[in-house]
């Protein structure tokens, strides 16, 4: 961890030397590396306050195995007080389009952790401690280490490790509600797609949509997904929204042949013949899943996604008043 926070402040911060800043113009690179100094900075005070409310010390950081997109914008959003003007920026540096919205599921100041609660009563806190522990070197591998047990849920932490809730971003709620097709994307299933998932409000916005409710399952496995089939992957999407519902009405336990349960979240599975999750469409297809094979594979890997092929899967399923949206 000590090398981690060397070569942090030495080759990132302040000789600039990385292979991150390669092809990186200099303009760029000077405001990128003025809100990464904002950042330590930030490190290097929190480091310095006073214990938690119940005399917990506040953690020290690790830089080990942190995100330099991630120190950016943390960097950006405590210069700004907003995490928006923090996406705005970053936007216009990378050249996102504007018909792209890039919206923060949180809109908060303070700092957010997630944790799991797994099926053998255990608990484990920390992205990095979900997804991929170990050493910088054995992360390849450590990655596809299966966790002890199945994530059962997610929460959220604050600074000491208390269990907090978060109501979703208004402008996320809002843009839902006027969602043509919902798209759950390849990536970590449960810290990123049902950790935003989890957020107050989501799950009750998602089960008032008429639209299509689609899922892109992955191509690979990993240390969250382990042994999980196609089905796990559609209940784990469900449970989320369901935790998720502000209305006690909408909070009932799900069963594995509650079609109308899962329709309210997941209407449409497409999947690579060559992923390594296995499928289970007719389960999907008794629960009233329209399940969509794609044989085009990326020529690198037999396991990513064809982008032209995967595109035209996706806009074959939207209504066709909203094709063209």
């Amino acid at each position: 961890m000590r090398q981690a926070t060397s070569k942090w402040g030495v080759d990132v911060l302040h000789q600039g030397r990385h292979e991150l800043w390669r092809g990186v113009s200099a303009d760029h690179k000077q405001i990128i590396r003025s809100f990464m100094i904002h950042f330590h900075t930030a490190v290097l005070t929190a480091a310095s306050e006073q214990p938690g409310p119940n005399g917990e010390a506040v953690k020290a950081f690790c830089f080990h195995r942190g995100s330099v997109g991630n120190f950016f914008f943390s960097g950006c959003r405590k210069f700004f007080n907003s995490l928006s003007a923090a996406i705005t920026l970053w936007s216009s540096l990378v050249g996102i389009p504007h018909e792209t919205a890039v919206l923060p599921i949180i809109n908060s100041n303070h700092t957010v952790t997630i944790g799991a609660q797994l099926e053998d009563g255990s608990k484990i806190f920390g992205q990095n401690q979900i997804s991929h522990p170990g050493d910088v070197v054995d992360k390849q591998h450590q990655g596809q280490q299966p966790l002890p047990a199945r994530i059962r849920r997610l929460f959220y932490l604050n600074d000491w490790r208390q269990e907090i809730e978060f109501h979703a971003d208004p402008s996320v709620l809002s843009t839902l509600s006027h969602a043509a097709m919902v798209v759950y994307s390849m990536g970590s299933l449960y810290t990123s797609i049902c950790a935003s998932l989890a957020t107050k409000g989501v799950g009750d916005h998602i089960a008032t949509l008429a639209c299509p409710k689609v899922l892109i399952l992955n191509g690979t496995v990993d240390r969250e997904t382990h042994g999980m089939t196609a089905m796990d992957f559609v209940w784990a999407i469900v449970h989320a929204c369901v935790g998720s519902s502000r209305h006690n009405a909408n909070q009932r336990t799900a069963k594995q042949d509650d079609a109308a349960l899962v329709s309210q979240f997941v209407t449409h599975v497409l999947y690579l013949t060559t992923s390594e999750v296995p499928m289970d469409g007719g389960r999907l297809e008794e629960l009233g899943l329209r399940v969509i094979p794609i044989s085009e594979h990326a020529a690198s890997n037999p396991q990513h996604y064809r982008t032209r092929a995967l595109v035209s899967a996706i806009l074959d399923i939207l209504p066709p008043d909203r094709g063209s949206s």
